[in-house]
């Protein structure tokens, strides 16, 4: 969030934003991306109505908000992070289940009153259909391996993440029901390429 916009909590921001429809930006490191979707769904979830300015990176949107060009985002906090300690932007509110780690003193959506899920940014390992067991067994090792990693575990933390390991039936069924969310999302906004 811009600091310019002279809110502090999410319930605050929503208010400011249904009283002036249509008048605030958001941005987004492109159109369809994980982060535009994500923005568009917390948006629908509240009944807010914004104007969406696509970016190229995350970069150029933090700097958009820093200016006041765009009041708001769900920014990444891989790139974000550094700016919200620094004071630069502003968090409201986390979109994951819990608090974030990097960030403890800023409350998750429901904490905030808030009943909207907006599906985690995933990294995962997928491979071709019928892989055999032996393969399956040794990339899943390698990948438990990296995740036991103390090392990659605070990598991860430190931008924001919370390392995880889903695999198998779940990762594919987690995998699907935010396809459906995102693919319903995009088909009820009418969201196209040229957006």
């Amino acid at each position: 969030m811009s600091p310019k916009l002279g809110v502090d909590t999410l319930q605050d921001f929503i208010a400011l934003a249904k009283a002036k429809p249509g008048t605030l930006n958001f941005g987004s490191s492109g159109v369809g991306n994980s982060i535009h979707l994500a923005v568009e769904q917390f948006n629908a979830a509240v009944g807010i109505k914004a104007v969406h300015v696509p970016f190229k990176t995350g970069n150029e949107t933090d700097t958009a908000m820093i200016a006041g060009e765009v009041q708001y985002t769900i920014a990444s906090l891989a790139t974000s992070l550094p700016l919200i300690q620094a004071g630069r932007i502003k968090a409201l509110a986390v979109t994951g289940e819990g608090r974030d780690p990097a960030l403890p003193n800023v409350p998750n959506l429901s904490e905030s009153g808030l009943p909207v899920r907006i599906p985690d940014q995933l990294f995962g390992m997928v491979g071709p259909a019928n892989m055999p067991a032996p393969v399956t067994s040794k990339l899943l090792k390698a990948v438990a391996d990296m995740q036991a990693d103390p090392a990659f575990q605070e990598s991860v933390r430190r931008t924001g993440g919370v390392p995880s390991l889903v695999h198998g039936e779940a990762f594919r069924n987690l995998a699907l029901s935010d396809s459906q969310t995102w693919g319903d999302l995009i088909k009820r906004l009418g969201i196209t390429l040229s957006s």
